[in-house]
């Protein structure tokens, strides 16, 4: 068998045992996952993209892994709903589209709702990436950086929020903005502008996060 069909099949036993387990025993689910595809944390498949995108899966398991053990329950809830599970579904919608991914028919539901979840978060990555700051520093000498910036996700935004990190020539970080914007519709463009007093070289968004209309 090649390797796609091994990680296939291996993916299908993870991803079941994980999806079954999930709403009274998501440590045991997560666990038989980050174990049964383990060994194709660095496979060298034909397509690059795959072997780029299981490879971060591998990692993005390794990450769950990690906060399930730092945090309780409460907690996990809190921190998994966030930036790990929206790496996660992106990286599971970008294998299904390079290797179709299957379940049993009661998992399913839940799988296509993942995969839905990671279309949009794909679909965020491309309007971060469309954001350009400009500097628009005004007489009074206060360091203002502004972008007008069009939703090209496939939502509508109740709340929106971008995690803006200002990095020294090393690409150290040395310091961070939150720039929030409230009801940005699909197709709508609104002004991103954050000012600081820090010396730095390049600009770079590090995160999303964001509420639904429908939410």
């Amino acid at each position: 068998r090649t390797p796609e069909e091994r990680f296939s099949e291996a993916l299908t036993i993870g991803l079941t045992e994980n999806l079954y387990t999930y709403a009274e025993a998501h440590k045991e689910g997560l666990f038989v996952e980050y174990e049964t595809l383990q060994p194709y944390k660095e496979e060298k498949f034909l397509d690059e993209n795959l072997t780029f995108w299981v490879a971060e899966y591998y990692t993005n398991l390794e990450e769950i892994k990690r906060a399930l053990d730092q945090y309780g329950t409460d907690e996990w809830e809190t921190v998994y709903t966030g930036w790990l599970y929206h790496d996660r579904s992106l990286i599971l919608y970008n294998i299904n589209k390079l290797l179709p991914i299957s379940v049993p028919e009661e998992c399913r539901a839940e799988l296509q709702t993942i995969l839905n979840d990671g279309e949009s978060v794909n679909s965020v990555t491309l309007l971060c990436e469309e954001i350009d700051f400009h500097d628009i520093t005004g007489s009074d000498g206060k360091q203002t950086y502004e972008a007008l910036a069009e939703n090209i996700s496939l939502l509508d935004f109740k709340e929106f929020s971008v995690e803006v990190a200002l990095l020294d020539e090393n690409e150290s970080t040395v310091e961070t903005k939150t720039i929030e914007l409230r009801n940005w519709k699909k197709g709508e463009k609104k002004s991103l502008r954050f000012s600081t007093s820090a010396k730095f070289k390049t600009i770079d968004i590090k995160y999303a996060n964001w509420v639904t209309a429908k939410s």
